[in-house]
């Protein structure tokens, strides 16, 4: 029984010991590298948790700007509508218009005087010649309907009575005048003239007759209202008995 007992004693001794042997001989497990960049991981490794990135703290807003008032030019002068349909420019702050402006006159009023002559039956003088008025009423720019009244004296000598006289003939006159350039303006008129001559004693008069008219001029200065020039300008008037002529060249104001 004892010889059986330690049999078996010997034999669990043993086995222990070779286990512990074969224990002690196994290779430890190396660690593991990671792998090197740019290679994939084997599949089935977990992976470390991501790190949540930082996040800026937000900035406090800028406080609004409001951008500066823009300047921009006055408006353009508005159309003004004249009374015979065209339209023009208000002339504003007292400058000169342009060029079209400066000839859209709606009425306009012109005086004249001059040296002149007169010429009939058995007279040839140096005489006045005049303009007391020329009324224009604006057909368009450039163009007027005018109305006038203009004339031409003389010192001379009656015939009848051998006294000093004044010779003169006046017209009333209508027609068109019209700037064939900015400066420059023709003008032809018909009327009725009416010739006397007066002395000390008494008035002789010729009486009425037709009267046609034609002027030549230039505007030398024009600005917004006023208008400064010369004109040459004649004239013939048919009597019942006779035929008097007119020639003069005036200097001019003219207003509109």
């Amino acid at each position: 029984m004892k010889r059986s007992f330690r049999a078996a004693f010997g034999l669990a001794a043993g086995c222990w010991m070779a286990a512990g042997g074969a224990w002690a001989q196994a290779p430890a497990a190396a660690p593991q590298s990671p792998p090197p960049e740019g290679e994939p991981k084997p599949e089935g490794e977990p992976k470390p948790p991501a790190q949540a990135e930082e996040q800026p703290a937000p900035s406090a807003a800028p406080p609004e700007q409001t951008a500066p008032a823009r300047a921009y030019p006055p408006p353009p002068p508005q159309p003004v509508p004249w009374p015979y349909g065209e339209t023009g420019v208000q002339r504003g702050d007292g400058m000169y218009g342009t060029d079209r402006d400066l000839l859209i006159r709606p009425f306009s009023f012109t005086a004249a005087v001059g040296p002149g002559g007169f010429f009939g039956p058995g007279e040839e003088a140096f005489a006045v010649s005049y303009t007391l008025f020329r009324l224009g009423f604006g057909l368009a720019p450039g163009l007027s309907f005018v109305l006038g009244y203009e004339g031409v004296g003389t010192g001379s000598e009656n015939p009848a009575t051998g006294l000093d006289s004044w010779l003169s003939q006046n017209i009333w006159s209508l027609g068109i005048q019209g700037h064939v350039m900015q400066h420059l303006y023709v003008r032809g008129t018909v009327g009725v003239g009416h010739v006397e001559e007066e002395t000390d004693i008494e008035t002789f008069s010729g009486g009425s007759g037709v009267s046609l008219g034609a002027a030549v001029g230039a505007e030398l200065l024009q600005s917004n209202h006023v208008a400064l020039g010369v004109e040459g300008a004649a004239s013939t008037t048919h009597y019942s008995r006779e035929r008097w002529h007119t020639l003069g060249l005036h200097l001019t104001l003219s207003f509109y």
